[in-house]
C-alpha cells in the first residue's frame, strides 16, 4: 500500500482534480465545438476524478503486478464510485449531472460499460505511467511548503463546493417552481378551451332554437354571457400571468447557476425533464 501523508494524499487529490478537468474539458469541448468548462465547482476541478484517481491508486497498488486485476479491480471501485456519486447527487439536486442513458448498457444513466471499460484503462495507465512523476513532483517539495499549499487550495475547494452545492440546489427550486407553473398554465389553458366550445356550443343551440326563445330569456342569456365573458377574462389574464412569471424564473438564473448548465451540456432531469430542458435551451442561444 502506498504510504503517503495526508497532505500529500490531498495534493494527489487536488492534482488529478484538475487534471480530470482538463481532460473531460478538452473532449467535450472538441465534441461540442466551442469551449465548454466542465464540472461542478466553478474552480478548474472535477471532484469525481481526483476521487476516482485516490481510489485507483489505492485498490490497484496490492495487484500492481498483475495486469488484468489491476483493471478488473480499478474498473468495479471506479464505477461503484461513479453510480454512488451520479445517484446522490441525482437525489439531492433532482438533476443527472452525467447522463449515459444514451450509451449501451447502461444502469439508470448513471454508468455505463464503455465508461466503466475506460476506469479500468485508467487504472493501469494512472498507476503505472501518469502517477509516478506526479509521485516525484510532490516528494520533492518542501515539506512545510506542501502543507501550506495544500491548505490554501482546500479551503479554496471548500467554499467553492459550499458555493456549487447552495447554486445547484436554486437550479432544484427553479426546475420544481417551473414545472408546477406550466402544470397550472397547462390546466388554466384546458379550461379557457373547454369554456370557449361550452359558449360556442350554446350559442349555436339558441341560434337554432330560434328568436322567440332567445327573446324569452333574454336576460338570463345576457348573464350568463356576460359571467362567462368574465371568467374568459379572468383565465387570460391568469395564463398571461403565469408565463411571465414562467419566463421571469428562467430570467433569474445567475452566471453561477447557468455555467453548471452549460458545463454540463449531457445533464437531464428525469422528474422536471421539461422545465430543465428549457433552461438548457434559453441558456444554449446566449
Amino acid at each position: 500500500m502506498y504510504t503517503y501523508t495526508w497532505y500529500q494524499w490531498l495534493n494527489f487529490f487536488f492534482i488529478y482534480c484538475f487534471l480530470g478537468w482538463c481532460f473531460e474539458s478538452t473532449y467535450v469541448s472538441v465534441r461540442k465545438k466551442h469551449f465548454v468548462n466542465r464540472g461542478f465547482l466553478r474552480l478548474p476541478m472535477l471532484p469525481i476524478y481526483g476521487f476516482g484517481a485516490i481510489i485507483l491508486l489505492y485498490v490497484s497498488k496490492p495487484v500492481e503486478d498483475n495486469y488484468l486485476l489491476m483493471f478488473l479491480f480499478g474498473m468495479a471501485a471506479a464505477t461503484l464510485l461513479e453510480y454512488v456519486t451520479g445517484a446522490v447527487m441525482d437525489a439531492l439536486f433532482k438533476v443527472k449531472y452525467w447522463d449515459y442513458s444514451n450509451q449501451k448498457f447502461n444502469l439508470q444513466g448513471y454508468i455505463c460499460l464503455s465508461s466503466s471499460f475506460t476506469w479500468g484503462i485508467f487504472a493501469i495507465t494512472l498507476t503505472k505511467i501518469i502517477h509516478q512523476p506526479i509521485e516525484r513532483a510532490v516528494f520533492g517539495l518542501d515539506k512545510n511548503i506542501n502543507i501550506i499549499i495544500v491548505i490554501i487550495v482546500l479551503c479554496v475547494f471548500l467554499s467553492d463546493v459550499i458555493v456549487s452545492v447552495h447554486a445547484a440546489w436554486d437550479i432544484r427550486k427553479v426546475i420544481e417552481k417551473m414545472t408546477l407553473l406550466k402544470e397550472e398554465l397547462e390546466e388554466l389553458e384546458e379550461r379557457l378551451k373547454q369554456a370557449s366550445l361550452e359558449g360556442k356550443l350554446k350559442l349555436e343551440g339558441l341560434r337554432e332554437e330560434g328568436k322567440e326563445l332567445f327573446e324569452e330569456f333574454k336576460d338570463n342569456i345576457i348573464e350568463r354571457s356576460e359571467r362567462f365573458n368574465k371568467t374568459k377574462e379572468s383565465l387570460g389574464r391568469r395564463i398571461a400571468e403565469l408565463r411571465e412569471e414562467y419566463s421571469g424564473t428562467i430570467g433569474k438564473m445567475n452566471s453561477l447557476k447557468s455555467s453548471l448548465i452549460k458545463g454540463n451540456p449531457s445533464a437531464s432531469s428525469k422528474r422536471f425533464r421539461e422545465a430543465y430542458e428549457d433552461l438548457k435551451k434559453r441558456f444554449r442561444k446566449d
